[in-house]
């Protein structure tokens, strides 16, 4: 990143959230992971062996949980499983299916969907899951398994605030990748003030997250969880939400398809089936390059003293 980056003073530091997927299932990761000693977020689907395990581990380090929702893919032969929301379900269904996996998920203070593409670019079924997320007086990350998710229009329209992933993390499986992706969306929350991206629980994302946690410091950028990001406070339970004023800035690129996040799954579970490390390489299906002129070029240092 250039010196001509925004400046960083004081209060007006810019945040950044890290969310790691895919928590639930016992990952060889995980145990590295809970580890950190930094404010990140977890997402973790409700149906894992270790769902209700990990999800109170993650809170107890200090990490915000989330609600990893399992949801209807574009692609037919992908099933999103029990507790899964599928495009045939009735309101009813649907807010019951919220209900019962955020009680599998102690501590779960948002949803992000899990998969899901033809859900998220559904505008009905989507009402539906953010009136009950919001009722629950929880808020809803749109993981952007697509480009054509209809999640921010439909929340504008409700009057809600809803937050976007900015970038997937690991597309790649390799630790070189990671952290060249966390230097671009670092220099998105210095450009937006604020990003949040999503990466997965391996062992490469896990240890390019511990080598990057100093020089994000050191570049004036402040690690964050996720809700330190809601613009709002949270509506009370069982009540409609209330209209907000300000959204977070939309992703800084079109987002991969939801392909990526279903090797992710299907490396995981092969991973808690045979213990193995899960590190896969998977190509960007976008055919996305990681810019040039950002690759291997630490942050800068911050402008000016911390507080």
């Amino acid at each position: 990143m250039s010196s001509a980056d925004r400046q960083v003073e004081g209060a007006l530091r810019p945040r950044l959230a890290l969310i790691i997927d895919d928590l639930g299932s016992g990952a060889s990761a995980t145990d590295e992971l809970m580890k950190m000693d930094a404010p990140l977020t977890v997402a973790v689907i409700p149906q894992g062996r270790y769902a209700a395990q990990e999800a109170k581990k993650a809170a107890e380090q200090g990490f915000a949980v989330l609600l990893h929702q399992p949801m209807e893919p574009l692609d037919p032969s992908k099933r999103p499983g029990k507790g899964g929301i599928v495009v045939d379900m009735s309101e009813e269904e649907i807010r019951e299916t919220i209900c019962s996996n955020l009680k599998l998920v102690p501590g779960a203070i948002g949803v992000n969907n899990h998969m899901g593409s033809r859900v998220t670019e559904d505008a009905e079924l989507m009402r539906i899951i953010l009136d009950e997320v919001f009722s629950q007086g929880l808020f809803f990350f749109d993981s952007r398994t697509s480009s054509k998710s209809v999640v921010a229009q439909v929340a504008r329209e409700m009057g809600l605030c809803v937050m976007e992933n900015a970038r997937f993390l690991d597309h790649i499986a390799s630790e070189e990748y990671v952290i060249d992706s966390i230097r671009i969306v670092a220099r998105h929350a210095i450009e937006r003030g604020s990003a949040a991206a999503i990466g997965h629980v391996r062992p490469a994302t896990v240890r390019a997250l511990q080598k990057m946690l100093p020089e994000l410091d050191s570049a004036g950028v402040e690690l964050v969880t996720l809700d330190a990001l809601a613009s709002v406070a949270k509506p009370a339970i069982h009540r409609k939400p209330e209209p907000v004023e300000e959204a977070i800035p939309e992703p800084l690129e079109e987002i991969a398809p939801e392909s990526i996040e279903d090797e992710v799954e299907d490396e995981l579970v092969g991973e808690a089936d045979d213990g193995g490390e899960g590190e896969g390489e998977g190509e960007d299906e976008l055919g996305n390059e990681v810019e040039d002129d950002m690759l291997q070029d630490a942050l800068p240092e911050a402008a000016c003293s911390e507080e």
